[in-house]
């Protein structure tokens, strides 16, 4: 089998899964929920991040033009995210990427597991509300560990003042949903800065 023809297999088997992850996500939140609003989806899966072009697939024709996405060199990123889905689904697109992930459920876990691998984490991708320990807080955790650690907030709220202060404390914010091409080239800048 070509190398092309494995690579586009791949991307369809990840974009299978990414989609039944999704779906089971919407199912238990729509579950819990029953009777309240539906909770937004922390990620937009898009078939054009995952899938080939239609013309690739076909193969004939020239590729549809699209932007490449940044490539990973194997720099580890720890995600802090105290949903499940959005931890495995962000896991699943940098692992695809190149990245190697470790995550931590809370702030207080995500202090815990950076001061055991400071040397080693490129980035910090970072919920800004989660239970035990706040994105705020752990900011400030995380600074006082290491002052030029790379962090990336996430939140699905509105922005309040209190939440301007951490997100200047970030190198960058992604307000969820977000989809996975804005998630990587967010990533991709602040490790280049």
């Amino acid at each position: 089998m070509s190398r092309f023809l494995q690579s586009t297999a791949t991307d369809l088997t990840l974009f299978k899964k990414l989609r039944t992850l999704s779906e089971k996500h919407f199912q238990e939140a729509r579950h819990q929920n029953s009777g309240k609003r539906r909770p937004m989806p922390a990620i937009k899966i898009s078939e054009e991040v995952i899938k080939p072009s239609e013309s690739s697939s076909r193969g004939g024709g020239r590729r549809a033009e699209q932007p490449s996405l940044p490539r990973a060199q194997g720099e580890l990123i720890l995600i802090a995210d105290d949903e499940p889905s959005v931890l495995e689904t962000v896991k699943i697109i940098l692992n695809l990427q190149g990245y190697r992930v470790i995550t931590a459920n809370d702030g207080a876990e995500a202090v815990t597991v950076y001061l055991r691998s400071k040397d080693m984490v490129n980035a910090v991708l970072l919920d800004m509300v989660m239970p035990v320990m706040d994105g705020y807080i752990t900011i400030k955790a995380l600074r006082e560990i290491n002052p030029n650690v790379k962090i990336i907030a996430m939140s699905g709220f509105a922005r309040r003042d209190s939440d301007e202060k951490s997100v200047r404390d970030a190198q960058a914010f992604l307000k969820k949903p977000y989809k996975a091409d804005e998630l990587l080239k967010t990533l991709q800048k602040v490790l280049d800065a």
